[in-house]
């Protein structure tokens, strides 16, 4: 049996400047999505412990545009693993927070028009209460190309097509699965995840659990992947934890909720 292919493991880089349109359209414009649930669960809670899949395809359809590398930025309630076109970019650690944003910039094999995104996003019982325990995730990616300073940008919503299940079958991730049969995703309404340009201390307006609060508090987590042969198994990676790109104010601001202390640091 193969060794399944992993961008694993990371070393240390700053977020790229290059990349800070992306990080703004991920904190202005990306909602948040999950999987449809069943009785007695409604958006945007689930079951805790439970774990879904998603699935986002890209394909390019004009010759003249060969994409050549794939920037994600994301960021998952509870925490989550993170595979393109197969390879395993990022696994499930129930360290991870969810107001921490990732960032990853995965290269595109040359000559492929075909470009898979696979999460596993894990809902961790994080709240106590069984049918109040939220669970989510958002993203927005970019796609580049060669000979061309040109990108795409896609944002999670309406308008881009995710499909999620609960049932994961081996191999869902891999670019060659048949996800024909899999649900477009459920896009919450805005009234769940409480995003707001400004944030003041009052936490009058939110729930037994405040995560979709929090979703103007990212730091960024910088993952490029500049080598990679998948025939082996070591590979050579850059990671870092890194401020956002750019704040209202200098420091850190600290919230209550749920008697959790959050550092709150605000994009501009």
């Amino acid at each position: 049996m193969s060794t399944p292919a992993s961008y694993l493991p990371l070393a240390e880089q700053d977020f790229p400047s290059e990349h800070a349109a992306l990080a703004q359209a991920f904190h202005t414009r990306a909602t948040w999505l999950w999987t449809h649930e069943d009785e007695p669960y409604q958006p945007p809670y689930a079951p805790p412990g439970s774990e879904r899949g998603f699935r986002w395809t890209y394909t390019s359809t004009l010759p003249s545009r060969t994409p050549s590398s794939i920037t994600i930025v994301i960021s998952v309630d509870n925490y989550f693993a993170l595979h393109v076109n197969g390879a395993l970019v990022h696994s499930a650690d129930s360290r991870d927070e969810f107001w921490d944003a990732f960032a990853f910039t995965v290269p595109i094999a040359a000559g492929s028009t075909r470009t898979v995104v696979a999460v596993r996003g894990v809902n961790a019982d994080d709240t106590g209460a069984v049918l109040n325990n939220p669970a989510g995730f958002t993203a927005a990616i970019k796609i580049s190309f060669q000979g061309t300073t040109e990108t795409e940008t896609f944002v999670t919503g309406p308008n881009m097509q995710w499909v999620g299940e609960s049932s994961l079958p081996v191999g869902w991730e891999n670019p060659e699965f048949n996800d024909s049969s899999w649900p477009n995703v459920v896009v919450y309404p805005i009234e769940h995840y409480h995003r707001r340009n400004d944030y003041d201390n009052s936490n009058s307006d939110v729930n037994a659990s405040c995560d979709f609060e929090f979703i103007e508090s990212y730091d960024y987590l910088y993952h490029s992947f500049t080598t990679l042969d998948l025939k082996h198994t070591e590979s050579y990676l850059f990671h870092s934890r890194h401020p956002s790109p750019s704040r209202s104010d200098s420091s850190p601001r600290i919230d209550e909720c749920d008697g959790r202390r959050v550092f709150k640091q605000h994009l501009q």
